[in-house]
């Protein structure tokens, strides 16, 4: 049957290099980004505002249960103390898979694939961990810039004036998660 196949938009470089890509050749039905309620305080305005201007049909996920980062961290012992490097994947796995999940559910009568814009060349973190198709229960995900370099994404955002959120260009971590594990300035 037919899959429907959306690109996930973070705000940052990869993710709208991903995007645009994907919107020029055609491949995908629409743009999804997921609130994790620990997102930079603009972050909303900006995926909303930019999206417009680019004339992207853009629909921001959020969690069916309504739980927000505060809430997971209160109720999961096991989570405190973050922000960490150690406990990023499993709070990332809360605030982003599920909503991702609730929709595939809310769809059932599709099949569904997101396209993601992580990269092996992305950080060292990322070398081992990406997977150009990753399969998670429910979730079908794949990375079409999976093999691109650092210099090809940024000369591709540069050449067609892609926006990329400050937050991204100034702490290098997306700007759909502010919990500062991975941040560093330069």
């Amino acid at each position: 049957g037919r899959i429907d196949m959306y690109a996930l938009w973070s705000g940052g470089q990869d993710s709208v290099v991903m995007t645009d890509i994907a919107i020029k050749k055609g491949w995908i039905k629409g743009v999804k980004a997921i609130d994790t309620t620990i997102h930079a305080s603009d972050w909303v305005d900006f995926i909303t505002e930019q999206a417009n201007k680019l004339g992207w049909d853009i629909e921001i996920l959020k969690r069916k249960d309504e739980k927000t980062y505060e809430d997971i961290i209160s109720t999961h012992r096991t989570l405190q103390g973050f922000p960490h490097q150690g406990i990023h994947n499993i709070i990332m796995r809360e605030l982003k898979m599920t909503p991702l999940r609730d929709f595939v559910r809310a769809n059932r009568d599709r099949k569904i694939l997101f396209l993601s814009g992580v990269r092996l060349d992305e950080s060292e973190r990322r070398f081992g961990t990406v997977r150009p198709i990753s399969v998670d229960g429910i979730l079908w995900l794949t990375a079409p810039i999976y093999e691109w370099t650092n210099r090809q994404v940024s000369e591709y955002a540069i050449e067609y004036k892609l926006p990329i959120h400050w937050f991204n260009k100034d702490f290098h971590i997306p700007s759909d998660c502010a919990c500062g594990s991975f941040a560093h300035l330069g």
